[in-house]
């Protein structure tokens, strides 16, 4: 008898409870937008396989990075630590160790550094209570993205890494492709910023609105699915703002609350971080009846993604040069 299809539920809308979704037969749970670590690391768990009984690729020599990196690695196996540090510095990046969460506390008081890398479970102080005493310690000073690293990753465990403050995570034994992958990912945007080639819109005002390195890792750089995802865009986006115009000035706050839902998924899920939380403002307003506020919920709204089609267009014509 075949083993029936395993489950996986995708929500933008909070963590259900584990217990409850394993009782009627959900595998696991991921959060919107997806990453492609977990994405994998959840497929892997759904088809019962391991590291060890997949079909093993020919081993590749990964190329230094293109700007070194000072990396923080937080962990207190000394086998891990020094399988991390070895990994890191082939990448061509500086890596300072910290052997447990208080040792890395101080250490990012003292010195800063690009991205951290964090286990989860240590002795004097986890990798959550760090990360929440790091994000404390850093509020107005410069944040610092925080990887997490776990051998045991369980449903809702990606939902509490971001709530601790955490920008990603990786799973444990750990692949030098995903983790490359998650470090460009949260690093990318600052190599951009500090003088490398980004494309832009020329007749923007000069902020861009799309954070192209996220998209660019979403798509895995897949210049032509990236096309097709902006072409569905600009073809429906302007459908739904329309809607939303309507049902806020009809003050339909179950309308409003329906299509600013699925613009936030949309946008969020094409990297447009700030238009993505004013339509989660919307949806927030309109779902606890807060009517007087929608119309001003709705201006900003429209302030933030004011030039988004005209920079969408851009990013179709790059990809298809």
């Amino acid at each position: 008898m075949e083993q029936p299809p395993a489950i996986v539920i995708l929500s933008s809308s909070g963590v259900a409870d584990a217990e409850h979704i394993k009782g009627i037969g959900i595998c696991r749970q991921l959060a919107k937008p997806l990453r492609r670590a977990a994405l994998l690391d959840t497929i892997r768990h759904a088809i019962g396989a391991s590291v060890s009984t997949l079909r093993r690729e020919p081993q590749v020599v990964l190329p230094p990075t293109s700007r070194k990196l000072s990396l923080l690695l937080v962990e207190d196996n000394a086998v891990n630590q020094k399988l991390g540090v070895r990994m890191l510095e082939k990448m061509g990046h500086d890596v300072t160790l910290a052997v447990n969460g208080q040792i890395a506390l101080d250490t990012v008081r003292s010195k800063q550094f690009d991205l951290i890398l964090m286990d989860i479970q240590m002795p004097v102080l986890s990798g959550i209570d760090t990360t929440r005493a790091i994000r404390k310690w850093e509020q107005g000073r410069r944040r610092t993205p925080i990887i997490a690293m776990t051998a045991h990753a369980m449903a809702g465990d990606a939902e509490r890494f971001l709530e601790a403050g955490m920008d990603g995570y990786v799973s444990k034994p750990i692949q030098l492709g995903i983790l490359r992958a998650e470090i460009d990912r949260l690093t990318q945007s600052k190599i951009r910023n500090e003088g490398e080639c980004m494309m832009t819109d020329p007749n923007s005002s000069g902020a861009s609105r799309v954070n192209l390195p996220e998209l660019l890792a979403r798509v895995d750089n897949d210049r032509e699915l990236l096309w097709d995802l902006l072409s569905i865009f600009k073809e429906e986006f302007p459908r739904y703002v329309k809607s939303l115009e309507k049902a806020v000035a009809g003050m339909d706050t179950a309308e409003v609350a329906s299509v600013s839902h699925t613009l936030k998924g949309m946008l969020l899920n094409l990297a447009v971080a700030n238009a993505s939380a004013s339509a989660a403002r919307l949806e927030e307003l309109a779902r606890a009846g807060e009517t007087a506020s929608l119309r001003d919920a709705f201006a900003a709204f429209e302030r933030d993604v004011h030039g988004l089609l005209p920079e969408m267009e851009s990013y179709m014509a790059e990809a298809r040069s």
